[in-house]
């Protein structure tokens, strides 16, 4: 846990240094930002010819890498994480719920089925990596235990955010691609039950996996989470079951040290340049200012997100289906609350995907990195005042 969090901080800081850097790029020399990105690479794999952009592979490529790790995280956590015990679990699992469909509901009431009304998914996620950063950051004044809510709530809104991308954001289904990406699926896991151990063939698969899926038309992040739900917590077969954790550790422990440091430190970096770029011009600032996209997304985390969370949480408690753990005190579960509308690295994929060829594109984005920013400020103002007023 210690290695995951200090992973989490670091990458966390560079995650906001490439944003700052795509901004940057974006606004200062907004054609050759452009042209970097959409410039196509030209790949043939037999008689297969693919000419996709930069950016297309930095979101078809990396981000299923940074899928692959939260599969691994999430299977930790429902084997021997928080969501291992249903009593102790019920109370970030409903934290999340409220978290995921308040803001989608508010999107949708500002956006109110017009042109981009597609994008309610985008209020829903929460960047963990941020969440984390901007806690340790805080020091002592963030308890302990407001870190592990938050890390067991943002498990659930991966789940969440999986489920909305692959079964709303998908289009021009392929029956027979998906086919051949749940055969790979199948072979894996016959192989992992069968206690076969070859890294490469792992990785073939899980790369077949997920480029089949996405000539079918379905995002592959779902290959990925369901590559690292098949990683086995317990050592590969003729392993001494009695090694230590970490990288001696079970095959789930190994992948998470090898894979997590590429996924924080290159896949999510690279990533925020090729989407977080936004020329902040007048004109951009201007027709966001007016757009009823950025309006609904920035509210959404803003407030729609934080009221989400404190609703689930005060209604489990209530109806006495959890308990804050200790030390957990209610001022500080809202200063978590607020944190969770940072939502800014699943919040860009799934922005990516709703307006990717639309105009509402860059409202989004300069959305997106205003609300996260607000929601940050926000969050640690609660926590420096509740630190600071008390005796």
């Amino acid at each position: 846990m210690q290695e995951f969090l200090a992973t989490e901080i670091a990458g966390g800081v560079i995650l906001a240094v490439a944003a700052l850097c795509a901004v940057l790029w974006a606004t200062l020399a907004p054609h050759g930002y452009e042209h970097f990105w959409q410039h196509p690479i030209h790949l043939h794999i037999g008689s297969l010819v693919r000419n996709p952009t930069r950016e297309a592979l930095a979101e078809n490529v990396l981000m299923p890498l940074f899928f692959f790790v939260v599969g691994l995280e999430i299977k930790r956590e429902i084997t021997i994480g928080d969501l291992s015990d249903m009593r102790v679990a019920r109370l970030p699992i409903f934290a999340a719920l409220g978290g995921m469909i308040v803001p989608a509901l508010v999107y949708a009431v500002i956006a109110h089925g017009g042109p981009g009304a597609n994008g309610w998914g985008i209020p829903m996620a929460t960047d963990i990596a941020f969440v984390v950063g901007v806690l340790r950051l805080v020091g002592r004044r963030a308890p302990s235990s407001l870190v592990v809510m938050m890390l067991a709530i943002a498990v659930v809104d991966d789940i969440g955010a999986i489920l909305v991308i692959a079964g709303w954001y998908s289009s021009g289904i392929q029956m027979l691609w998906i086919a051949a990406a749940i055969l790979c699926g199948l072979l894996a896991w016959v192989l992992v039950r069968a206690g076969f151990r070859s890294i490469p063939v792992y990785v073939c698969l899980g790369v077949g996996s997920c480029a089949a899926m996405a000539n079918g038309g379905v995002s592959p992040t779902i290959c990925a989470v369901g590559f690292g739900l098949l990683i086995p917590m317990a050592p590969w077969r003729g392993r001494d079951p009695h090694a230590g954790s970490g990288a001696d550790g079970g095959a789930l422990e190994q992948a998470l040290h090898w894979v997590h440091p590429w996924s924080s430190f290159v896949a999510l970096p690279v990533f925020a340049l090729s989407s977080a770029g936004v020329a902040l011009s007048v004109s951009a600032i201007h027709h966001a200012w007016v757009s009823p996209v950025a309006w609904a997304i920035a509210i959404g985390l803003i407030v729609g997100k934080p009221i989400g969370v404190l609703a689930g949480v005060w209604g489990a408690v209530r109806l006495r289906w959890g308990a804050l753990p200790d030390g957990l005190t209610w001022p500080s579960m809202i200063a978590g609350a607020l944190l969770a509308g940072i939502g800014f690295t699943v919040s860009l994929f799934i922005a990516n995907l709703a307006f990717h060829s639309s105009a509402f594109g860059t409202d989004a984005r300069i959305a997106i990195l205003a609300a996260s920013l607000a929601s940050a400020l926000i969050g640690v103002a609660v926590l420096w005042s509740r630190t600071s007023s008390a005796p």
